[in-house]
């Protein structure tokens, strides 16, 4: 059963994330033409992955969305890079108030890698805004947002080995369940149906964990007294049915040297630009090495054009 350790202030091992599985309907196996849909159920671990980009489908995560009440939750809502065409990423906070996306079909943005022993599968979402303050009056924080996730996959067993997510600059490792120990490194565990993640995205700044019960309060983000999955039900938001797109179409919204997104503030950071500011996800006594300089080494390597 998923669970973690807050973290209020750098790492805080006192904030036990105590969770039961959470009875959701989830879809399993492989889709087609980049589309994610199955009969629901736990079933395998992704039977048809048999190349990376198959494999980018069955493991891409399910997402559960927190929503605002008020006008700012067109902001929670990932959408597709531009959606409206213009050729620009600022205007998408505008452009979303004025034509919310609708539909319950989730855009990632993917790219795969492999060695002997793993699969290193990462997926992004762009959201057009992060906002704060009331829901129903809300301040625009920065407009564009894109957060993401690193599932590590095992390449003898096929099954997910890890999740490492991203909020608020810090990286956050996610083990299956169920596990008895947690190594120093892990922030708790996560529930895995079908092959694929279940993870969460907070509303507003849109950091994300695992979607589990139990007290967790992240550093820069919202505190849950009894967790994401105690939120009411008509604050979350299921996405199953995922379209996986290449994360080379960032490109076109980056800047000359592919350092950042061209025409959004530095509050929106493309993943090649990510670092834990505790850096404390580096290879270290008692955590999973999954790349020999670190996590968001890895993660970096992955995604830089």
């Amino acid at each position: 059963m998923a669970r973690g350790r807050g973290v209020a202030r750098g790492r805080q091992p006192g904030l036990t994330h105590h969770s039961a599985i959470v009875a959701l309907s989830l879809l399993t196996g492989c889709g087609h033409a980049g589309l994610l849909g199955a009969p629901p159920g736990h079933g395998p671990a992704c039977p048809g992955a048999a190349t990376l980009p198959s494999a980018l489908q069955c493991h891409a995560p399910i997402l559960m969305q927190e929503t605002a009440a008020g006008m700012a939750g067109v902001w929670d809502r990932p959408t597709p890079l531009d959606p409206d065409g213009s050729g620009a990423l600022r205007d998408d906070a505008v452009q979303a108030a004025l034509a919310p996306a609708s539909g319950e079909l989730l855009t990632v943005y993917a790219r795969a890698a492999a060695d002997a022993t793993r699969l290193y599968l990462f997926y992004g979402l762009y959201y057009p805004a992060d906002w704060s303050g009331r829901a129903d009056a809300p301040e625009l924080d920065h407009p564009g947002d894109f957060e993401g996730a690193l599932v590590v996959v095992e390449v003898a067993s096929g099954t997910v080995e890890a999740v490492v997510t991203q909020a608020h600059n810090l990286f956050y490792l996610w083990l299956p369940e169920p596990r008895a120990d947690l190594p120093a490194a892990a922030a708790g565990t996560v529930t895995i149906a079908g092959g694929r993640p279940v993870l969460f995205a907070e509303s507003g700044g849109h950091g994300l964990y695992a979607f589990g019960y139990g007290a967790w309060a992240p550093a820069g983000g919202t505190t849950y007294e009894n967790g994401p999955a105690a939120l009411p039900p008509e604050r979350l938001r299921r996405f199953e049915l995922v379209d996986v797109r290449p994360l080379d179409e960032l490109e076109a919204f980056a800047d000359g040297p592919l350092e950042s997104f061209r025409d959004l503030p530095g509050g929106a950071k493309p993943p090649w630009r990510w670092v834990d500011r505790r850096r404390a996800m580096e290879a270290g006594p008692g955590a999973i090495v999954l790349a020999p300089d670190g996590f968001y080494r890895a993660i970096r390597r992955l995604t830089r054009p």
